[in-house]
């Protein structure tokens, strides 16, 4: 099952970060009005396998995205929130 999908988020913010010994090494120190946009586009592939018996049912489902966006031109300017690793998540539900 290809699945295709389209995001766009935008972040605001008034910022003021007090001077700290290092902090102006990763973030801009003072007050100031940021913003940001990014656009995002993907395409998830979907392949059920099922198996079912007398017993019960077994499904196995493996998931793979292709996602194309923009690089991020004001790194620095928004503290970093996101991870920089490959987190995995298996807690996914289904809507089945």
């Amino acid at each position: 099952m290809f699945t295709p999908f389209v995001t766009v988020r935008a972040d605001v913010a008034d910022v003021n970060v007090t001077e700290q010994p290092g902090v102006s090494n990763y973030i801009n120190v003072g007050q100031t009005d940021i913003g940001r946009v990014m656009p995002t586009a993907g395409l998830e592939y979907r392949y059920p396998l099922i198996n079912v018996q007398s017993w019960g049912t077994q499904t196995i489902e493996p998931i793979a995205q292709l996602i194309v966006r923009p690089n991020e031109t004001g790194v620095g300017a928004f503290p970093n929130e996101d991870a920089q690793s490959l987190i995995f998540d298996d807690s996914a539900t289904c809507s089945r």
